[in-house]
């Protein structure tokens, strides 16, 4: 299966907010290439999954001002937004063409109905 801009892009966005803020190249690609329901899930009610998706051991390595962005409130979710909204956007305007496509395949079928023949 071959892999989408989005995808991609989350990854890229994901990875290079942590790195830019002292998580290893390592950890923060690693982090990045986690399904991403459950730390979306969590963003929605408002819970960073940051904290529980870094290693102790790598957060413990990181400075006391990085530690503080990672785990504050408005980290992950200013992180993610940018993707979030480009993708949203994406699927109202696939839905709209839908539903034009929808429209015009209802008038085309014309206005005589058989229902039955006597």
């Amino acid at each position: 299966m071959e892999k989408g801009t989005e995808y991609v892009r989350r990854h890229s966005t994901l990875s290079t907010g942590l790195i830019n803020n002292g998580v290893p190249n390592k950890a923060a690609l690693a982090i990045a290439h986690l399904p991403p329901t459950a730390a979306l899930f969590g963003a929605f009610l408002g819970y960073n999954p940051i904290g529980e998706l870094l290693p102790p051991a790598e957060l413990q390595a990181i400075s006391p001002t990085h530690q503080a962005i990672l785990l504050g409130k408005s980290f992950f979710p200013n992180l993610i937004s940018t993707p979030f909204m480009e993708s949203l956007h994406l699927v109202f305007y696939i839905s709209a063409a839908l539903c034009f496509v929808g429209a015009a395949a209802s008038l085309l079928r014309g206005k005589h109905a058989v229902y039955g023949q006597e």
